[in-house]
């Protein structure tokens, strides 16, 4: 936490930053020694998409964080406030695609270079409503930086009332738990008006991303594409592994440009969205907003996934890629979508990032298909011949693009896993798409994709076939398989094998002890059915356990797995869910979606570390409809509301130094995970589900990590507590 003379310092250091702004990309704008080390001050000014450090150098840039509204621009002024939401001007995309300001401001020509001023965040070209920009973007701007280098990024909290925190999501953050960025948990929230300067080391290398963990706000945009780029060594290793045992060739690898961070953008702001959701009053999409819904008919039903596992209950209102999509009732050419330049005759390396609230989606790219090559950061065999690839909130896959032509444009496709249940297999999906385009680009004079071409290139574009003679195949399903009707193969996560060796020192054990085996059940327990793992409801402790320790054993409602925990009585079960683990130790964690009486689908994350994935265990499927029939013979519940669970029959795993590592994955409804870390990184880590809904009404819990061994937080670290008078 800053103090004040170190604040005006840094917004000073801002103001001369600023005045060499560029609004597409930033790289180091200045270049100072501190402590004897080589320092690269990155400008990442207002309405810069990417923000990239200088090999060789610590990097130090700046995140300022401010509600503002959808098809606005805002001048930019080099004042010492580094606030954006003013002289804003409203625009909008008429019928022929030309943007048009609505009044009179200084914003009224934006393009306009004498009078700096933002690029208004178009979004879906439908929904005018409060967004929460970084640096005026949503999504905030890419961060590229290297491995291994010292990373100090300074958010400012320019929200009127909301405490914030920023989780660098994938990150281990080794020896360096209170840079997490968990409001309450790693770190106190960030205040209105306030700061925080998170500084970590850049590893390991891949493709992540940061937002918000604090509510509801990355619902709102607070979130953006963080990559790290593998050194000259690691790179060149793996092109050379890629080429000499899988036969591809060197491949282009531009971030800033070739990264795909897909998102659910819904019609209200999150706050209203978990409220509605939480409380059960439910969604009307039929009814303007504003008006009392009078039918109950008219509430929506939560959508179904292809093994009948629930999937949202929240309407789908538009689906966006890097911030830009198009609502169902805008016309291709009032919109903007993301458009991803490559060159005939090149092999490029894509990033998708899973930076949706709820909903996963199926990405396919008109008359190409696609080369998996990693995932959540590490380098995998690849798999050829890909149509589709499916991902998670929270999860992160790289994959290479030949580009073989003929040149034109293609379509970009991001299909939720949403389909129509009625009927008879094969059913449909209900059509809610994520849009872009794949531009074959011409050169430096080349003049883009207007609007008024978009729903052409839809139209002309290759569809992907999938037929019994040529099936489709399908990485990362969320099921054990398609039917046979629908014509695609699956590859699942636990498949998938490791291109590089894992250090011996960071293979678990093959037979992990029993009391370091721990079985946790997402679902909805007791009787207001609230999120839960192993039926205890997750309540955020008044004070953050990594800075202030022994408060937090004092003033936090701490449970753990050995309580008699009754979910229909909430005294039991409403309480902050630790699970205390030793040092450098083996640990196996079982985590299922099993819910008495149906099936739900839960993305789980882990801070702190990556997992091997040993296996993932299914439910049985009906072979005429293919949904789940009961759940996983595996494990059985012993009790009724499923709040603890064994292996039926138990079940030896074998982990080997080529098993796929992630940090996010998919439960299978019906079904399980099987995945082992070793408990070297002391710390209190979260383990969540990532669906932002199931998070935050209490599907989380704390990994204590080696209590005795965890450092002292920096000298001067915000604290929270609770406050009472003494008696």
């Amino acid at each position: 936490q800053f103090n004040e003379n170190n604040y005006i310092q840094m917004l000073f250091r801002i103001v001369i930053i600023l005045a060499s702004i560029s609004l597409v990309h930033s790289s180091c704008s200045e270049k100072i020694m501190v402590n004897g080390r080589l320092r690269c001050i990155v400008s990442c000014g207002y309405g810069e998409k990417v923000c990239e450090c200088e090999a060789g150098y610590e990097c130090e840039l700046t995140l300022s964080i401010e509600r503002l509204t959808s098809f606005t621009s805002y001048r930019i002024l080099n004042g010492m406030s580094r606030r954006l939401g003013i002289s804003g001007v409203n625009y909008y995309i008429n019928n022929e695609g030309v943007e048009v300001s609505v009044g009179e401001g200084a914003c009224s020509d934006y393009t306009n270079n004498a009078i700096q001023c933002t690029e208004p965040n178009w979004i879906d070209g439908s929904n005018y409503r409060s967004v929460i920009a970084v640096n005026g973007l949503v999504p905030g701007p890419t961060i590229v930086v290297d491995e291994d280098a010292t990373v100090i990024i300074n958010v400012l909290n320019r929200l009127l009332s909301d405490g914030v925190s920023v989780h660098w999501h994938g990150l281990r953050q080794f020896n360096t738990p209170w840079m997490d960025g968990v409001g309450l948990i790693t770190q106190c929230n960030i205040g209105a008006f306030t700061s925080f300067q998170y500084k970590y080391i850049a590893a390991p290398s891949g493709t992540y991303w940061y937002h918000s963990h604090s509510g509801t706000q990355r619902a709102d945009g607070l979130f953006g594409i963080l990559i790290i780029r593998e050194s000259t060594e690691r790179i060149n290793t793996a092109k050379m592994n890629l080429a000499t045992n899988f036969g591809i060739g060197n491949f282009i690898d531009t971030p800033g440009e070739h990264s795909l961070a897909l998102t659910d953008w819904y019609r209200e702001e999150g706050d209203v969205v978990y409220h509605n959701d939480n409380s059960e009053i439910g969604f009307y999409p039929l009814i303007p907003l504003g008006d009392l819904p009078l039918a109950l008919s008219a509430a929506f039903e939560d959508t179904r996934t292809f093994d009948n596992s629930d999937i949202s209950p929240v309407p789908f209102f538009s689906g966006l890629i890097n911030g830009l999509g198009r609502h169902e009732t805008v016309l291709y050419n009032q919109t903007r979508l993301s458009i991803f330049n490559i060159e005939l005759g090149n092999l490029y390396r894509f990033r998708l990032i899973g930076s949706m609230g709820i909903l996963p989606y199926r990405l396919s790219i008109s008359g190409h298909k696609l080369i998996v090559i990693a995932t959540d950061g590490y380098f995998v065999e690849p798999v050829k011949e890909v149509d589709y690839l499916i991902i998670h909130a929270g999860e992160r896959y790289d994959f290479i693009l030949n580009a073989t032509g003929p040149e034109r444009d293609y379509w970009i496709e991001a299909n939720t896993m949403e389909i129509n249940i009625t009927g008879e297999a094969p059913y449909e999906t209900l059509g809610h798409l994520a849009e872009g385009i794949l531009h074959y680009s011409s050169g430096p004079s080349d003049p883009g994709v207007p609007s008024s071409r978009y729903e052409e290139i839809k139209q002309t574009s290759p569809p992907t076939e999938c037929t019994a003679q040529s099936p489709c195949l399908a990485v990362n399903c969320p099921f054990e398989y398609f039917l046979p009707v629908y014509n695609i193969n699956c590859i699942n996560a636990h498949e998938l094998v490791l291109l590089e060796e894992t250090p011996r020192e960071e293979v678990p054990d093959n037979d992990p002890t029993d009391a370091n085996t721990y079985f946790l059940n997402f679902n909805f327990a007791g009787e207001s059915g609230s999120s839960t793992i192993n039926g205890r409801n997750f309540i955020f402790p008044p004070v953050a356990p990594v800075v202030q320790r022994d408060l937090f054993n004092d003033q936090a409602n701490i449970c753990d797995n050995s309580i008699s925990c009754d979910p229909f009585n909430i005294d039991d079960c409403l309480c902050t869910h630790v699970l205390t683990l030793e040092y450098n130790q083996t640990i196996q964690l079982v985590v299922s979606s099993i819910q008495p009486g149906d099936h739900f689908l839960h993305p789980l994350h882990i801070h702190g570390h990556t997992f091997q994935l040993l296996k993932v265990g299914y439910p049985a499927y009906n072979s005429s409809t293919g949904f789940a029939m009961g759940d996983t013979p595996d494990l059985t519940c012993e009790n009724e509301a499923c709040t603890s669970l064994s292996f039926t029959t138990p079940q030896p795993f074998e982990v080997t130094d080529k098993t796929v590592r992630k940090d996010s994955v998919m439960i299978p409804g019906g079904g399980y995970v099987v995945l082992r870390f070793i408990s070297d990184n002391p710390g209190a880590w979260f383990l969540h589900c990532h669906i932002m809904n199931h998070e935050l009404e209490g599907m989380t819990l704390i990994l204590d990590e080696a209590p005795i061994n965890q450092n002292s937080p920096p000298e001067g670290l915000a604290q929270c507590q609770n406050f009472l008078f003494p008696d």
